[in-house]
C-alpha cells in the first residue's frame, strides 16, 4: 500500500475529508498548528483560502480532487449536509436545555477501563467502516443495503460506549480512511452515543 500520494490543487478546490500534506508557502507563516491535517472545519477551510492560492493534498490520507464535472453535484449534497447537520445540532441544544433531559437515572459509571475497551473498539470501529463501504456501494448500485446489517454494527457500538465511551471516541480520530462520507456517518453516530450517556438516555 502506498504511504502517501501529492496532488497540487486550487484552494477553491478544497473540500472536506482532503488531508492537507503542505501549503504554497511556509506553515509558520500561517495559523496553522499542525503541518498536515485532515480538512475537517468551515474555519480551517477559510483559513485556508485566505492565506494560500494552492495547496498539496495527500490522496492516500485523504479524499482525492472531484473531476470538473461533479464538482457543481458535489457541493450542492455539501450543501444540503451542512443545512441538515445546522438542523441536528440545534435539535440537540434543546433536547439538552429541556427539563425534560434533566437526569432521572444515576449516571452511566464505565465497566472497563480505557486500556480494556480498546481492543474491542478497534473491532467494532472496523466493522463499521466496512459496512460503510458495503452500504454506500449498494446504493451505488441500486440495491437493498441491508438494514439488519447496520443495526447489528449500531448495537455493538451501544455496547463499546456503555463499556467505556472514550475508546470509540477517540479512535475517530485516528484512523485513515478515504471515503469521507462512510467516515461522516460514523463519526457522527459514535458522537450521538456518547452524547445520548452523557444524558443518561436508556440503552434502547
Amino acid at each position: 500500500m502506498r504511504e502517501s500520494e501529492t496532488k497540487k490543487i486550487d484552494v477553491m478546490d478544497l473540500r472536506w475529508g482532503m488531508y492537507i500534506s503542505s501549503l504554497d508557502r511556509p506553515w509558520l507563516e500561517t495559523p496553522f498548528l499542525f503541518q498536515g491535517f485532515e480538512l475537517q472545519t468551515p474555519q480551517e477551510m477559510e483559513l485556508l483560502k485566505k492565506h494560500c492560492k494552492h495547496v498539496y493534498i495527500d490522496i492516500v490520507k485523504g479524499v482525492d480532487a472531484l473531476p470538473s464535472r461533479n464538482r457543481a453535484e458535489y457541493e450542492s449534497r455539501m450543501r444540503a449536509i451542512q443545512v441538515e447537520d445546522e438542523k441536528i445540532a440545534h435539535k440537540v441544544r434543546e433536547l439538552a436545555d429541556s427539563p425534560g433531559t434533566q437526569r432521572q437515572r444515576p449516571a452511566y459509571e464505565d465497566q472497563v477501563p480505557l486500556e480494556m475497551e480498546i481492543a474491542q473498539a478497534k473491532e467494532v470501529e472496523a466493522d463499521a467502516r466496512e459496512t460503510m463501504r458495503e452500504v454506500i456501494e449498494n446504493i451505488h448500485k441500486g440495491r437493498d443495503f441491508g438494514i439488519a446489517l447496520v443495526t447489528k454494527v449500531v448495537t455493538n457500538m451501544v455496547n463499546s460506549i456503555l463499556r467505556n465511551p472514550d475508546a470509540l471516541v477517540c479512535l475517530t480520530y485516528l484512523r485513515n480512511i478515504s471515503e469521507y462520507t462512510a467516515l461522516h456517518s460514523i463519526r457522527s453516530c459514535i458522537i450521538g452515543l456518547a452524547f445520548g450517556r452523557h444524558l443518561v438516555f436508556t440503552k434502547e
